[in-house]
């Protein structure tokens, strides 16, 4: 028998022995005989609502889930609440927090209490501010993964790794998403379209193309269409990305377009400015270089409060300008980038590596991108940006007729490219 299962009376001595009182500070407060509630305890005594009630009032449990319907009908708003955090209707899951925590009132019911826990940060997790609190929170709960049931445990690699997505962290987060799936049931996993989107995402952000593709995919399959919840467009656009990656453009497209509808209608102007760049991006990629421009513009004015983002439109609208040959204007956007992202590693590699690019006439410059550009962006999780400089190294050498150099490109974007296709099991998570 688990401790759950057990007579009503030993969960209630349990209770008070938890809680440090007396049979007779019970007796005082419920009007009953220490002998009465002594029984009662042993299971020697049955008990009337009302003496019930006054009993649980006095042990402070009143609104707990201690008899058996109870504990029922807890287990399936456990679910509800489970299922409103994982579809993102986070304002329905904050309103349950009280109700579902009147399970930390009861020391025999130590399963429910780890699931509790976990669904709980489960929800702390949509705000990045809880994050040292989570950090505890989750190294006190490691030491117990043995003890959780399997939803728990699910729950538990989830968490750990969205709180590696956090920190970029995307092979951990990986490791630990992939685990969280596996822990469900192909049939609970259809219903799970926020972890199949992080799992998309840390995919997409080491360079798996195509298994970033299939997981996002799924999600949107998963996902339940409502269009007021932000997950969708979150799941379209990250989808329409990868799209434009692999030159699937008018289905890139139409995804953008529907996740642009969803923004503005939340104002949500940071999304709005991701989808301008998306539509950008598409454009560039179709030749249509007055228009990326426009797009690009529109992209920085929405995105002002995500200085990440901003760096990466500048760069895309760099890389554009470079492709119009509009070396002038590249140049210019490159010094804009420069200044903006100059504490940033990542990104002061590539607006240096746009310089040379526009300086290639220069030995230097050359060697520059051949010995630290390509290098350092094909040693990087996400190494597809490599393949830009790969690519206008490759042309810029055949115009000087040094093939052998040439071909040394192609053989790099060769490997960045079958490192775009490798299967999950090839990833090494």
């Amino acid at each position: 028998m688990s401790l759950a299962e057990l007579p009503l009376g030993e969960k209630l001595r349990l209770i008070r022995k938890d809680r440090g009182l007396s049979l007779e500070n019970i007796a005082h407060d419920t009007g009953c005989s220490v002998a009465t509630l002594s029984r009662l305890e042993r299971g020697e005594a049955d008990v009337d609502g009302d003496t019930l009630a006054a009993i649980r009032a006095a042990l402070g449990v009143e609104n707990a889930p201690v008899l058996d319907h109870e504990i029922e009908h807890y287990k399936s708003r456990m679910w509800l609440w489970n299922e409103l955090i994982t579809t993102w209707r986070t304002d329905e899951a904050k309103a349950m927090h009280k109700e579902m925590a009147t399970i930390l009132d009861l020391p025999y019911e130590r399963g429910h209490q780890m699931l509790y826990t976990q669904t709980e940060i489960s929800l702390l997790l949509f705000d990045e501010n809880n994050a040292s609190f989570i950090e505890d929170k989750m190294a006190k709960e490691e030491k117990h993964i043995d003890e959780m049931d399997n939803e728990a445990r699910h729950l538990y690699y989830t968490n750990k790794g969205i709180l590696y997505l956090w920190y970029n962290d995307y092979i951990k987060a990986l490791q630990h998403l992939l685990v969280a799936l596996e822990l469900k049931s192909d049939i609970f996993a259809k219903r799970m379209p926020s972890l199949l989107t992080n799992i998309g995402v840390c995919y997409s952000r080491i360079g798996r193309t195509f298994n970033a593709i299939l997981f996002l995919e799924r999600a949107v399959q998963a996902f339940d269409g409502d269009l007021t919840n932000a997950l969708g467009p979150i799941i379209d656009i990250n989808l329409a990305t990868l799209y434009v990656r692999i030159g699937e453009l008018n289905k890139a497209k139409k995804l953008t377009n529907e996740s642009l509808v969803q923004a503005r209608r939340v104002n949500h102007k940071t999304g709005i400015g991701v989808c301008y760049r998306a539509l950008a991006n598409i454009s560039s990629k179709r030749g249509d270089y007055t228009e990326a421009i426009k797009l690009f513009d529109q992209s920085f004015k929405y995105s002002a409060s995500d200085i990440q983002v901003q760096w990466q439109i500048l760069y895309d609208k760099a890389c554009c300008m470079f492709e119009a040959k509009d070396y002038h204007g590249c140049a210019q956007v490159v010094k804009q980038g420069k200044g903006l992202a100059s504490e940033n590693e990542d990104f002061t590699l590539l607006f240096e590596s746009m310089e040379h690019l526009l300086n290639l006439k220069s030995s230097e410059s050359e060697y520059f991108i051949e010995s630290t550009t390509i290098p350092n962006l094909k040693n990087r999780h996400d190494s597809t940006p490599a393949l830009f400089f790969c690519e206008k190294l490759e042309e810029h050498y055949r115009r000087k007729k040094s093939n052998k150099r040439a071909m040394a490109m192609v053989e790099i974007s060769r490997d960045i490219y079958r490192g775009m296709t490798m299967s999950e099991e090839m990833v090494g998570v």
